[in-house]
């Protein structure tokens, strides 16, 4: 297996705009990967415990916690 680098506008218009999702979902996800590629949507930082008083919970932390409202 190999990485190939494509273009991010080519990638949006020969893969992501044929995918039929909506307008603003398909932006989002083209915001995403351009934060991405400059490394910019991936730091850990400490702010969820200095502005909440306590330890950011990973994503399977957080829905333990809330199975009830996941659940239904």
């Amino acid at each position: 297996m190999s990485y190939v680098d494509v273009p991010l506008d080519r990638w949006r218009g020969e893969v992501l705009s044929v995918t039929g999702l909506p307008p603003h979902v398909e932006q989002h996800i083209v915001t995403m990967c351009r934060l991405h590629r400059q490394n910019r949507c991936g730091r850990a930082s400490g702010d969820v415990g200095r502005l909440t008083g306590a330890p950011a919970r990973t994503i399977e932390e957080s829905l333990a916690a809330r199975k009830d409202f996941c659940l239904g």
